[in-house]
């Protein structure tokens, strides 16, 4: 999505503490009543986050580059 320009890394980096509430929020809902559960749903969810806010900015970083090289 970041490739296609739908989604570009500042958002995803503003919009961080929102993803972990949610993140936490959907472990909750999908675990029985119990933290450790919870917890071990959701840092999973969190990690791919984490790994798709820097994917983002070196996709960002690249087509940066590529047009400034054109140009």
């Amino acid at each position: 999505m970041s490739q296609l320009g739908l989604v570009k890394a500042e958002w995803l980096v503003k919009s961080r503490k929102v993803v972990i509430v949610l993140l936490f929020l959907i472990g909750a809902i999908i675990t029985p009543p119990e933290v450790v559960s919870q917890v071990l749903v959701a840092l999973p969810m969190l990690v791919l986050f984490e790994i798709s806010v820097l994917l983002s900015k070196l996709i960002g970083r690249n087509k940066r580059k590529k047009e400034n090289d054109i140009i």
